[in-house]
């Protein structure tokens, strides 16, 4: 959690575009901290949302989130488990938290939906997040949606995970966006490399891990919730995965673990509609 005042967001001064055309079109330039990893380029992941918290002092920045729908935002169960959601809000269409750059569209939370998530296990940890107003989305813009995968999707290969979280373990939090690339590992490799030190019954059939042998590059405090995005043949970006839980940040040994998305595509599907 950042301990400084994101900006105040006045929507009047966001672009007035309406309609939503097309999901997961990355933006700006591709270059090649999250730890490890590099700044983004305004506009790189237009469905990057920061999910921030009012303790009626302040507003702080707290965990990522990706946005699904112009009504939709996706991120982590634990990141809402336990905060009220009078208190919740997002922002989307940013890109340094502390400068107002006109783009960002702030909107309050009505509902949170959970489906049997286990604070103790962090087994199904998603969140879908209903915004008070719809967002302003628009292929190509500041702010824009993330594809969501079919129900059997396997990803392999590379995978990208964006965020504001710290960019050291013990250390501070970048004002802009970051974003690092990272292979998943299998589960077996995974579940083995954690039941080293007694982890591996927190790895469900509904998790990913995704890092590097040798550390490095990481997603670390304030990523939790982030979209981990994977591109398929046609350019287009789907949300395989989001920011759940780790040891440490960037350890050798110990890859990021992330929910799996596609296992819960019925059910996204299913709240969206029921709750319109």
């Amino acid at each position: 959690i950042t301990q400084t005042t994101p900006k105040p967001v006045d929507n009047a001064n966001v672009a007035n575009n309406t309609g939503l055309s097309g999901c997961g079109g990355r933006g700006g330039y591709y270059f090649n901290r999250i730890i490890g990893g590099t700044s983004a380029t305004p506009g790189e992941f237009p469905w990057q949302v920061s999910i921030q918290v009012d303790d009626g002092r302040q507003l702080h920045h707290i965990c990522g989130g990706a946005i699904l729908s112009e009504h939709w935002v996706i991120t982590a169960g634990h990141c809402v488990s336990q905060v009220p959601v009078s208190s919740l809000s997002i922002v989307g269409g940013d890109h340094n938290l502390y400068v107002l750059e006109g783009t960002e569209q702030r909107r309050g939370i009505v509902n949170v939906f959970t489906t049997f998530f286990d604070l103790a296990t962090f087994r199904n940890d998603i969140a879908l997040l209903k915004v008070n107003s719809p967002l302003i989305l628009k292929s190509g813009s500041r702010a824009s949606a993330i594809c969501l995968p079919e129900k059997h999707d396997k990803f392999q290969g590379l995978a990208t995970v964006s965020g504001w979280g710290r960019m050291t373990e013990a250390g501070n939090s970048p004002q802009t966006l970051q974003q690092v690339t990272l292979p998943f590992i299998d589960k077996y490799s995974c579940r083995a490399r954690y039941q080293q030190v007694g982890f591996s019954q927190y790895l469900s059939e509904c998790q990913l891990c995704a890092g590097t042998p040798y550390g490095g590059k990481d997603a670390c405090q304030g990523d939790s919730g982030g979209p981990l995005v994977c591109a398929k043949d046609s350019g287009q970006y789907f949300l395989c995965g989001i920011v759940s839980w780790g040891i440490g940040c960037a350890r050798p040994d110990y890859p990021g673990v992330y929910t799996e998305v596609s296992c819960f595509v019925d059910w996204i599907k299913n709240t969206m509609a029921q709750n319109w």
